[in-house]
C-alpha cells in the first residue's frame, strides 16, 4: 500500500466526530495527494457557522496535516496550535506507520512544545442562586483564556419553562475577561435553562459553558439538570489531575518527540472529547 494510503487509513477520525461530507472530501483528496484542493475543502469546512468543537479538531488537523505534506511548516504549526488551543489534550490514538516520513507529524509536536504553558480556551459560568423574579437579571460569564484570540463572540442560548422555543443573545469580545447578560426587564417565567457558548469569527464553536443536554438553571421550581458541562475537560471548575491537564509531561509524549526527532516513527494514543452537535435551533433574538 502506498505511503500515503497508509497514513489516511491510520489517521482517519470516526465518522460520527467528522463534520460532514466535506471533511470526508478532503481527506480523499488528502489520500490522493491532491494537497491544494484538500486544503480548499478543508478551508471551506473551517468557515463553516455549523462547526461544533469536534468538527474544527479534526478541520485543524487535517489541515496541519496537509499544510505539513506541502512543506508549509509553519503553517502547519499554526493550524495545530489552533487544534491545541480548542482541546489541549489532543492525543493520538493510532500507532503512526513506519512508512511515515517523520517530517509530517514534527510540526504538530513542535506546536505542542510551544503551547503547553498557554492554555486553552476556556469558559467558565458559576450558576447563581434562586431568583423569584428573573426580568432584567444579570448572568455573568468569563473568558478565563483565549491564547490565539480565536473567540470573537459568546453566545447566551435559554429555554424558558416548558419551552422549546431557544431564544439567543450574542456578546462581543474584545479581550479576555468578563462578559454579562441581561434577561429582559419584561421576562416572565419562574426559570429558565440555559449555557454558553464561545465563537469564532464564522459563528463555529469553539468552547461551551454548559451545553444543549447539561445546561445551566435559574429561578425557582426548575428541573435540577446535571451541571456539570458535557466539555468538563476544559471546564476550569472541574478537578483534574496534573497528568490530565499536562499530558505533555507524560512518557509517551516526551518518547514520540525523540522519536520523531531521531527519523523514527512514534506510538501515540488519539482522543477527541465529543460534544453534541448545535442541533436544530428555532428562533434567533438579539438583545
Amino acid at each position: 500500500m502506498h505511503t500515503w494510503c497508509i497514513l489516511v487509513l491510520a489517521l482517519a477520525m470516526p465518522r460520527a466526530a467528522l463534520g460532514g461530507g466535506d471533511l470526508d472530501s478532503a481527506e480523499r483528496f488528502f489520500s490522493d495527494m491532491e494537497f491544494a484542493q484538500a486544503l480548499k475543502t478543508v478551508n471551506r469546512l473551517l468557515k463553516s457557522p455549523e462547526n461544533g468543537p469536534e468538527d474544527l479538531i479534526a478541520a485543524y488537523r487535517l489541515k496541519g496535516l496537509c499544510l505539513s505534506a506541502v512543506g508549509n511548516t509553519s503553517a502547519a504549526i499554526l493550524a495545530f496550535k489552533m487544534l491545541l488551543s480548542i482541546d489541549p489534550a489532543f492525543k493520538s490514538s493510532v500507532i503512526w506507520p513506519p512508512e511515515i516520513s517523520p517530517k509530517l507529524i514534527a510540526p504538530f509536536y513542535r506546536a505542542a512544545e510551544s503551547t503547553r504553558n498557554l492554555g486553552s480556551i476556556t469558559l467558565k459560568h458559576l450558576s447563581p442562586e434562586p431568583e423569584e423574579k428573573l426580568g432584567g437579571h444579570r448572568l455573568e460569564v468569563t473568558l478565563l483564556s483565549d491564547p490565539l484570540k480565536m473567540v470573537k463572540t459568546i453566545r447566551f442560548r435559554f429555554r424558558k419553562e416548558g419551552q422549546g422555543q431557544e431564544h439567543r443573545t450574542v456578546l462581543q469580545v474584545k479581550k479576555t475577561g468578563r462578559l454579562q447578560v441581561f434577561l429582559p426587564p419584561g421576562f416572565s417565567g419562574r426559570y429558565i435553562t440555559y449555557f454558553f457558548e464561545a465563537l469564532n469569527e464564522y459563528g463555529g464553536v469553539l468552547s461551551r459553558s454548559g451545553s444543549l443536554k447539561r445546561p445551566f438553571s435559574l429561578g425557582r421550581g426548575a428541573p435540577r439538570p446535571d451541571l456539570m458541562p458535557a466539555d468538563a475537560s476544559r471546564d476550569p471548575l472541574v478537578s483534574q489531575s496534573d497528568e490530565q491537564r499536562r499530558w505533555y509531561k507524560t512518557w509517551w509524549f516526551w518518547t514520540a518527540v525523540g522519536l520523531v526527532a531521531a527519523g523514527a516513527a512514534t506510538a501515540a494514543t488519539l482522543t477527541l472529547s465529543g460534544d453534541e452537535p448545535s442541533g436544530p435551533q428555532d428562533y434567533r433574538i438579539i438583545w
